[in-house]
């Protein structure tokens, strides 16, 4: 009879376990503002229109597509690498995999822009059986923090 509730107990502990884990990796959102960024940079002195443009041109010469412009935000996209199939994608089956990045650029005073980005991996896009959707974790973000910076040095900042 102990046996078989202790047996119980190690079963509801990793069914909580397992619920756990899926509450805290479970489906994200694209949304993005600079408090909740990926990365960010901050570029003084300059017109919003040469900081976009700037964002554009970095983006476009890492071969990311911009697949979307809106006012103050831009959303680009380029196939996975295999660094990013480590890091993201399945072990057991070989999905195309695609980085999607938000970037947004947000006013703060007069002379302030701050540039902010979030960015996802997105294993079998065009699927929606197999699609997941996962986001860039914060130790992996060196990236984009080089691409932000870039947007910087551009800027001759």
């Amino acid at each position: 009879m102990m046996d078989s509730t202790k047996r119980i107990f190690q079963l509801t502990g990793l069914g909580l376990l397992a619920a756990l884990w899926l509450g805290a990796t479970g489906c994200q959102s694209f949304s993005t503002s600079p408090a909740s960024s990926l990365t960010s940079v901050t570029i003084t002195n300059r017109p919003m229109a040469d900081v976009q443009a700037a964002v554009a041109r970095v983006f476009a010469a890492h071969l990311f597509d911009n697949v979307l412009s809106q006012e103050n935000q831009f959303t680009f996209t380029r196939p996975g690498t295999s660094a990013d199939q480590m890091a993201y994608g399945s072990r057991t089956f070989h999905r195309p995999l695609t980085v999607k990045v938000v970037v947004t650029t947000q006013s703060q005073g007069a002379d302030t822009i701050i540039v902010g980005c979030k960015a996802w991996v997105i294993e079998s896009e065009n699927d929606p059986t197999f699609r997941e959707i996962h986001t860039v974790r914060s130790f992996d973000k060196q990236p984009y923090e080089d691409l932000l910076q870039e947007v910087k040095t551009q800027l001759g900042e």
